[in-house]
């Protein structure tokens, strides 16, 4: 992502909103909406997707993680952080929808993004933080998104 002013890209981040796909009346698929959760073939979804969040609510089963997470917004701070290895790697999947993601909402589309926690605290608001951050080069955003 080339580096804008921060007014550049909260624009752009504005375009791009979370929903829960447990919503009857959401989309689940089109061109602009992007599923971020992991695998569930009830639902349609038959793989994680590369922005899934690894950390779970209840006993987690991630990776090293021996956490209990109680809701959504207890798994920020380590999707967070397992998050950000992922893109330190620069693994090419995890690279590649957060470029497409950015680059629909930049060429002006309203873009979705589901999860299962929205409207609570959900890890697709830390995605939105992170594109703001590597559209702009701003560590640790702080604003509203």
């Amino acid at each position: 992502m080339a580096k804008l002013s921060l007014e550049k890209a909260q624009d752009v981040i504005r375009r791009i909103r979370v929903a829960n796909v447990r919503v009857k009346t959401e989309p689940r698929s089109g061109k602009f909406i992007h599923y971020c959760g992991r695998r569930n073939v009830a639902f349609g979804f038959e793989a994680d997707s590369p922005l899934h969040n690894m950390h779970n609510i209840g006993m987690c089963r991630a990776d090293g993680c021996t956490h209990e997470h109680k809701k959504g917004g207890d798994t920020l701070p380590f999707f967070e952080v397992d998050f950000g290895a992922k893109i330190l790697g620069e693994q090419a999947d995890v690279m590649q929808k957060l470029r497409e993601i950015w680059r629909q909402a930049a060429d002006g589309n309203a873009v979705t993004m589901l999860c299962w926690c929205a409207p609570e605290t959900c890890h697709c608001v830390s995605l939105k933080r992170i594109m703001l951050e590597l559209a702009t080069g701003i560590v640790r955003y702080e604003g509203d998104l």
